[in-house]
């Protein structure tokens, strides 16, 4: 509950130095960051390094598409889109919510850089009416509506029941 309070409340404590760990005489060296599933989180669970790697792949990505992007024609860039970025954008989002806005605009420049690639423009114009014309919801929706599906689908019996069983309802009087 106190990371959550701190990462809402925006409280930038400084990151933590390495700590060291003897154990048995044997020394243990801890990471700043942990890798699960592909998602990497840092102490503070802000997930700057997650979103780092995110930007990172998506934009290796991107630019090989732009190589390729005149043979393509606009709904075999919408597949590589929705492929090789919203996939990665979207693996794990619903761990993304209360997110820095420098994090979040970071990932919103990915999927703006995604949408322009769609319709052949160059950077300097404007993509949000493109983007609503491919009906991508904005990053912030996007994490944000991942969330509500996975309750709905909790609340209605239709998650996985690991979520489900952790779901108490309560009773009107």
């Amino acid at each position: 509950k106190q990371w959550y309070q701190r990462r809402v409340r925006g409280d930038d404590s400084p990151d933590p130095a390495t700590v060291k760990i003897v154990p048995d005489e044997e020394e243990t060296e801890i990471k700043k960051s942990a890798k699960n599933l592909g998602v990497i989180f840092d102490p503070q669970l802000w997930m700057t390094d997650n979103v780092s790697k995110i930007v990172q792949s998506c934009n290796y990505q991107l630019v090989n598409m732009w190589r390729i992007a005149g043979k393509l024609n606009k709904k075999q860039k919408t597949q590589l889109v929705s492929t090789l970025i919203h996939s990665r954008i979207d693996y794990c989002n619903a761990l993304l919510v209360g997110l820095k806005d420098v994090d979040i605009k970071r990932l919103q420049k990915v999927q703006n850089s995604a949408t322009r690639f769609i319709y052949g423009q160059r950077k300097r114009q404007g993509v949000t009416q493109l983007r609503k014309k491919s009906h991508f919801l904005p990053i912030r929706q996007r994490i944000e509506y991942k969330l509500c599906l996975l309750i709905y689908k909790a609340l209605h019996g239709t998650a996985p029941s690991y979520l489900s069983d952790m779901i108490e309802r309560r009773r009107h009087k």
